[in-house]
């Protein structure tokens, strides 16, 4: 689980909270400060589903040569 907090107080209070409705029972092993230093939402780009212009072929086809 990824949380983003100030100091390690706040992401074990974050990982209770956001854990605390749950019917079973659980414990926080470990926390560790993540190299990971932004996340972007992904966005589908419908233009991107379109190939640009060039010399494309099917692999199929490729393969078989």
């Amino acid at each position: 689980m990824i949380v983003t907090a100030e100091d390690l107080r706040q992401a074990y209070d974050r990982i209770q909270e956001s854990l605390s409705n749950m019917l079973v029972s659980f414990r926080v092993p470990d926390i560790t400060e993540s190299p990971i230093v932004e996340v972007f939402p992904f966005e589908k780009d419908e233009v991107a589903e379109q190939l640009p212009p060039g010399n494309f072929r099917p692999v199929n086809s490729i393969e078989e040569e």
